[in-house]
């Protein structure tokens, strides 16, 4: 963590009976990346085989220039909120740009280029990928700095039209921020200087106290804008912030809740469709089955396309009062509360998760 670098240097000259103090401006601060990372002993420009750290690497100095800019100056910016912040903009800048999400659409879908979008290495070597290698490219860059960050995948419905998006936050000073790197944005409290908001505090803010910061001048927020001016688009990038959008579920480093209605046409189009998880170390997704104005009971028809792990209890649902629901892999019929939300781990280190073909609503 950025925090052992923290030091506060008394230095006594003996020899001169002179005492002699190191700026604790200048000692609380960490030394150039490839000083402090790779050990070397004068400060060395960044250049390494590695493009996922070489922006660390770059996005380190840079907040450590900041910083120093700062102190300059006399300015009350203290190194665990505002280093880890600028190292955090300056990382996520870099990445909308080299992994371009408009080069993408020119590469794949207009040229027929083949990419392994999977690869975050190759989408950094080929200058093009999405919101879900951005996400994941800023997590390892975040690693890089010791700094604790998290996905923050956000499932949504608006104006007919049902869709999803990838970003981040980080944990600075004791309060987790939200990056969304491929627009370009995070989010501040109007009336608070530094009160840099959190996906859910973005989500749950009115309107007229929330506004955009960072730096909605780069070309995708430029394109999208355009489209939806000129009727072509539906969707804004920004729905999330969006009170008319309804929120189906934000999903954190893989857990959280979706809430999936039976009755829609649109089926799983752009939400998962299992319940559990393939990680022992959390529950992963819970289901919400929800169908406003139907009474209190839904009947439902569950198609199970597969069922991984569950080795210990089976496949068998568990809604939040502790009641069962056994399934097995085909057509299943169950009768469960409206508004239930339910998952399938029993066992906290063990991996159990269960795929749906279909839900569908009988009456």
């Amino acid at each position: 963590m950025y925090n052992k670098y923290v030091r506060f240097a008394f230095t006594l000259l003996f020899g001169l009976c002179i005492p002699f103090w190191v700026s604790p401006q200048e000692s609380s601060l960490p030394q150039n990346y490839m000083m402090e990372k790779h050990g070397i002993s004068e400060p060395f420009f960044c250049d390494l085989g590695d493009p996922i750290e070489e922006i660390a690497c770059i996005s380190w100095d840079s907040a450590l220039g900041a910083m120093h800019r700062l102190n300059e100056n006399n300015l009350n910016f203290t190194l665990d909120q505002h280093f880890p912040l600028f190292y955090a903009l300056n990382s996520a800048n870099m990445i909308q740009q080299l992994v371009s999400y408009p080069n993408q659409i020119l590469y794949q879908e207009k040229l027929g280029f083949t990419n392994n979008i999977n690869d975050n290495t190759i989408c950094l070597i080929r200058n093009h990928g999405r919101c879900g290698n951005h996400q994941s490219i800023f997590g390892e860059i975040m690693d890089f700095a010791g700094i604790l960050s998290r996905n923050a995948s956000i499932y949504m419905q608006s104006n007919g039209q049902r869709f999803n998006h990838a970003a981040n936050e980080v944990f600075i000073d004791n309060h987790w921020i939200f990056i969304d790197t491929t627009n370009g944005a995070i989010w501040r409290h109007i009336e608070k200087r530094f009160g840099y908001l959190s996906l859910q505090e973005i989500i749950s803010l009115p309107e007229d106290l929330k506004t955009k910061l960072i730096n909605r001048n780069d070309l995708w927020t430029m394109v999208n804008l355009l489209l939806i001016e000129n009727g072509i688009q539906n969707v804004n990038q920004f729905d999330y912030a969006n009170s008319a959008t309804q929120i189906l579920g934000v999903i954190t480093d893989g857990e959280g809740t979706i809430t999936f209605s039976p009755n829609t046409d649109l089926g799983f189009q752009h939400i998962p469709n299992y319940v559990g998880t393939n990680n022992g170390t959390n529950t992963g997704i819970t289901m919400r089955w929800d169908v406003p104005d139907h009474g209190q009971n839904l009947n439902l028809r569950l198609d199970v396309a597969g069922v991984g792990g569950c080795s210990s209890n089976g496949p068998i649902l568990l809604d939040e009062a502790g009641n069962k629901y056994p399934l097995q892999e085909g057509s299943n019929r169950i009768t469960v509360p409206n508004g239930g939300s339910f998952n399938v781990k029993m066992d906290q280190d063990e991996i159990c998760y269960i795929v749906f073909n279909n839900i569908a609503l009988l009456d």
